[in-house]
């Protein structure tokens, strides 16, 4: 082969090795950012799916809270409920047991200018359970009862030959029985355990808005 030729070989040679140079490099390059690029890609999806994972986390916990304040709202005001039926026993049993006297007269009379004042009739009658519709009728106590009134009301007052199924207290009606206002002992108490409830219920909700 002449000079010229192997010259011109060589060139080639050199070219292609230098080429070939240039090739592998740009093709690290690609590759080196191409992994870069992976790399990043496989950050931004870490980051996504741990706050993805913290959100649910956090979702969990607040509805886990928000159910531990509810069943906490619930059992406070069930143990209320629970603690006024107690209370409200306890008083209707004391106020069954409670001697008809002079106190208890007095009570009695505060329940019938209660129930005479709520309807607001000019005529009345009186119906009581069978042990207090006794204790009234006997030594004219009724009687000054209804003379008290009638001088202060010109409210005409009568007592019913009839019987309550009560503890105690009267029921106060209209002379044609077609209104009545139970004042026995259990309405009383029925009436207090509804505000008692109501006042609970609301403390309890505004709790729960805060």
């Amino acid at each position: 082969m002449s000079e010229e030729g192997k010259t011109l070989v060589s060139e080639i040679r050199e070219q292609a090795e230098k080429d070939s140079e240039s090739t592998i490099s740009s093709a690290k390059r690609v590759a080196d950012r191409e992994v870069r690029s992976a790399e990043r890609k496989a950050r931004a999806r870490k980051r996504q799916a741990q706050s993805e994972v913290e959100r649910r986390v956090s979702e969990i916990t607040s509805r886990a809270e928000a159910r531990a304040r509810s069943e906490a709202a619930r059992l406070r005001l069930q143990r209320r409920h629970e603690l006024v039926e107690r209370m409200l026993s306890d008083a209707l049993s004391k106020l069954r047991e409670r001697p008809r006297d002079d106190a208890y007269l007095a009570l009695l009379e505060r329940l019938i200018r209660e129930g005479a004042g709520e309807l607001g009739l000019e005529e009345a009658v009186v119906t009581a359970a069978e042990p207090d519709r006794e204790f009234l009728a006997s030594e004219g106590r009724f009687s000054g009862i209804a003379g008290r009134m009638a001088e202060e009301q010109g409210l005409k007052l009568s007592l019913s030959d009839e019987a309550l199924e009560s503890a105690g207290g009267v029921v106060v009606s209209s002379g044609d029985g077609r209104v009545s206002f139970y004042n026995t002992f259990e309405e009383r108490a029925d009436r207090r355990r509804s505000r008692l409830r109501r006042l609970f219920n609301e403390e309890v909700i505004g709790k729960n808005r805060e």
